[in-house]
């Protein structure tokens, strides 16, 4: 492919293309270039467009070389199209990323609001701020079967960062007093969370940053930030837009 590349530079591909004075037209190359162009994401064509210019450059300078400016200029044409080609390809591939991302993270989002109300229901109604607890239900619900399935996925309790989105979780105030119950965890919970997903490259991995709290709303802020949280531990909606 190399060589290839440097033949085109040097004197036009494909070999068999030449003049009756022996000279090989380079605007070939530059069209052939721009056809493979096509399947390599236009990187061969940038070199396809060079190739043609250079070839324009040269037969602008021969008293008789309006075929070969003619063959030239249609290079330099086809290989801007193949990069505009490209360019929306690439931008489009962009898109569905960003929107897959934005998909995830909501869906984790929601996750997380349904896992803490599941685990609130054993739990006296109180949200828990250890989210391994989530995970392991056993190891913070003394009552819990031990067959019984995990409240929320590990991945989402480790707050790791998952599809280009960074996580956060917020505890609310702690919940009020209560009497020792059996089965019920002995840590007193909380009142109210907030759970926060913001793109790791705004832009990039993601456009929006979203907030869900235990009420079940979910906001958005449409430049990528992290949505503040209230100290009553609820997503501040002065930062964000709800999501309808």
């Amino acid at each position: 492919m190399l060589s290839f590349i440097r033949g085109a530079i040097v004197e036009g591909l494909p070999p068999r293309v030449e003049k009756k004075d022996g000279t090989k037209d380079p605007a070939s190359g530059a069209l052939l270039l721009a056809a493979f162009g096509l399947v390599s994401g236009g990187t061969l064509a940038v070199v396809g467009l060079f190739v043609g210019v250079r070839a324009l450059v040269r037969a602008s300078r021969q008293p008789a070389g309006g075929e070969r400016r003619a063959n030239a200029i249609v290079a330099i044409v086809a290989n801007v199209l193949v990069l505009y080609v490209s360019f929306v390809a690439v931008r489009g591939l962009l898109r569905a990323h960003v929107s897959s991302a934005e998909a995830t993270a909501i869906g984790d989002i929601r996750a997380m609001i349904s896992a803490q109300a599941a685990y609130a229901g054993q739990n006296d109604g109180r949200f828990e701020p250890r989210l391994e607890c989530l995970h392991d239900p056993r190891e913070c619900l003394p009552g819990y079967p031990k067959d019984g399935p995990p409240f929320l996925d590990g991945a989402l309790a480790s707050l790791r960062t998952k599809a280009g989105y960074r996580r956060a979780f917020h505890p609310g105030p702690e919940a009020p007093p209560r009497a020792a119950v059996a089965g019920r965890s002995r840590s007193p919970g909380v009142a109210s969370f907030a759970y926060t997903a913001a793109p790791d490259v705004p832009g990039e991995t993601g456009v929006r940053g979203f907030c869900g709290d235990s009420t079940a709303l979910i906001c958005f802020t449409a430049d990528g930030r992290e949505p503040s949280v209230t100290p009553g531990g609820a997503c501040d909606l002065s930062t964000c837009r709800e999501l309808k």
